[in-house]
């Protein structure tokens, strides 16, 4: 049996952490060590992300289980229709970028699509220009528009159409 590839895993989890917060910036991080031999990389998390993955590893099992033969094939994650569902009613929104390709990553909530954009316009700004920015949304209801100092950033968020599949 060979070991897994620790550094693309690190990575991946850490990439899916930085996407999507939980918690407020400020909030408490935790840290998860993938450790093989000598080799140790840490990934750092908030709170809520930990919450995460018990239920991930769990629906991934069920999923798995559903797919043998004598089993009813059906996604855990998403019990079927392929789209992700919670406790919660299920609003997908969009995130995009007006002079951009169009609509990016649905979301699965408000919250996590305007951090996804927030991320998506300082990563394209010189590290000075990220230092100076400040952020704030502007409009509401169906339609919230990113602004950096006062200026347009081409940054908006809205509900998706209902027939939206969440990634």
């Amino acid at each position: 049996m060979s070991l897994p590839d620790l550094p693309a895993l690190a990575t991946a989890l850490q990439a899916w952490f930085d996407a999507y917060p939980t918690d407020p910036d400020d909030a408490e991080r935790l840290t998860l060590a993938l450790e093989s031999g000598g080799e140790r990389h840490v990934v750092s998390l908030q709170p809520g992300q930990a919450g995460w993955l018990p239920d991930l590893v769990e629906k991934q099992i069920a999923s798995l289980r559903n797919s043998h033969p004598d089993e009813n094939g059906q996604c855990a994650h998403c019990n079927g229709p392929g789209v992700m569902t919670g406790a919660r009613a299920l609003t997908a929104w969009v995130a995009w970028q007006l002079d951009g390709p169009g609509l990016d990553y649905t979301h699965p909530d408000e919250a996590t699509a305007k951090k996804y954009a927030e991320k998506q316009y300082l990563d394209g700004l010189d590290s000075e220009d990220q230092d100076d920015a400040s952020l704030e949304w502007t409009g509401g209801d169906n339609l919230y528009e990113l602004e950096d100092n006062g200026q347009d950033t081409g940054w908006c968020v809205s509900p998706a159409d209902d027939d939206a599949q969440i990634i």
